[in-house]
C-alpha cells in the first residue's frame, strides 16, 4: 500500500524523502514480524517522487509469503503500476511503473534483508527519479511473542541502512547514506469461520548523512526522521482488505519540521499461495494546510489521489 507520489518508488527516491525509504522498509519489516507478513505495500509512493516507500510492500502477498517464511532463504517480488486518480486532461496525470525485489536470508539470530527497487515514469522520461532507488539493508530480531487461544501479540525491533545508488540521492542531494531504527507491536488472530485480523503500530527513528545542508537546487535537507504507522487488516478465504495510515516528521539541518501524513486502503488477492494480485488507492501530502493550523489529512484528495494494481509473487 503506499507510497506517497504517484509512485512508490519514485517517491522512495525524492530528495528529502531519501530517508523516508529507509524507515518504508523497516517498518514493514518490524510490523511484519510483530503480527503481519513482510511484503511490500503500496503506501507511500506517490504524490512527490519517493516515498514508497513510502513508501508503499503488498499485504496481499501475506499468503504467498507464509509459502517461504520457514526457509532460510526466500525471495518476493512486486510489479506495480500508479496512476493519479483523477485525470484533468490536461497532460499533467502521472503515470509510473515500478518493480520492487527484496531477497531475504533467515538465520536464528534476526533476518537479513535487502531492497531493491526500480521505477520508470512512463509520462516523462527525463524525469531524474527514473531508475534505480537506493538500496536498503535490513536487520530484524526475532519477535518477541505472546501466544493466546485466539490471537498473538508481538513486539519486534529493526535497523536498516540506505545505500545512495538512486540518481536523485548520488546528484540532487549528495546523500552518504542513512540510518534508522524501529520497534513495532502488533497483534493478530483468526476465527474458524470469519477470517483473520491484524493491526499494528510501528515507530521509527532516523538520520540522513549529507554531503552539504542543502540541496543543488538550495532547498534544505532533512537530517533526522521519525515515521509512526498505523496498520489493519482483515482476510477471508484468499481476499484480503488493510488500511494504513502514516505520520511523517522531518527535522531539517536548519531545525525547521516537515509533517507528511499517508493513507492507503488495498484488497488483496491470493491467486496461489505463491502469487497474489491487488489493487489500492493512496493519498498523502502535508499534515498541516498552509495556515499551520488546520488538519490537511484527507482520505481523498483530486490532486494527490493515486490508484494502482500490483502483482506480487514470492518464493
Amino acid at each position: 500500500m503506499r507510497r506517497n507520489f504517484n509512485s512508490p518508488v519514485l517517491s522512495s527516491v525524492s530528495s528529502h524523502l531519501v530517508l523516508a525509504v529507509s524507515l518504508l522498509s523497516l517498518s514493514h519489516n518490524c510490523l511484519a514480524q510483530a503480527g503481519k507478513s513482510s511484503q511490500p505495500t503500496k503506501t507511500s509512493t506517490a504524490p512527490t517522487t519517493a516515498n514508497a516507500t513510502a513508501t508503499n510492500s503488498s499485504k496481499s502477498q501475506q499468503d504467498s509469503v507464509k509459502a517461504s517464511q520457514e526457509k532460510s532463504f526466500s525471495i518476493s517480488g512486486l510489479l506495480s503500476r500508479s496512476r493519479n486518480l483523477v485525470d484533468f486532461k490536461d497532460g499533467s496525470r502521472s503515470d509510473s511503473l515500478e518493480v520492487l525485489v527484496i531477497p531475504s536470508f533467515k538465520t536464528a539470530i534476526g533476518k537479513l534483508s535487502l531492497r531493491l527497487a526500480f521505477a520508470e515514469d512512463l509520462n516523462d522520461s527525463e524525469n531524474t527519479a527514473n531508475g534505480f532507488a537506493d538500496t536498503i539493508a535490513s536487520y530484524s530480531l526475532p519477535p518477541i511473542k505472546w501466544v493466546q487461544p485466539n490471537f498473538t501479540t508481538s513486539l519486534a525491533f529493526s535497523l536498516s541502512g540506505v545505500a545512495p545508488t538512486s540518481k536523485v540521492s548520488q546528484k540532487q542531494t549528495q546523500l552518504r547514506g542513512a540510518l534508522s531504527t524501529a520497534v513495532a507491536a502488533g497483534i493478530s488472530g483468526e476465527t474458524r469461520d470469519y477470517g483473520s485480523f491484524s493491526a499494528g503500530l510501528s515507530i521509527s527513528a532516523g538520520r540522513s548523512f549529507h554531503a552539504y545542508e542543502e540541496d543543488i537546487n538550495g532547498a534544505v535537507l532533512a537530517q533526522y526522521s521519525s515515521n509512526q504507522i498505523l496498520t489493519a487488516g482483515y482476510s477471508i478465504a484468499k481476499f484480503s482488505f488493510d488500511f494504513e495510515f502514516w505520520n511523517r516528521s522531518r527535522w531539517t539541518y536548519q531545525n525547521n519540521v516537515r509533517q507528511n501524513f499517508i493513507l492507503s486502503q488495498e484488497l488483496g488477492y491470493a491467486v496461489t499461495p505463491n502469487f497474489s494480485v491487488a489493487i489500492g488507492h493512496t493519498n498523502e501530502g502535508s499534515a498541516l494546510k498552509a495556515n499551520g493550523q488546520e488538519s490537511n489529512i484527507e482520505l481523498f484528495d483530486e490532486d494527490s489521489s493515486t490508484i494502482y494494481g500490483s502483482l506480487g509473487v514470492s518464493y
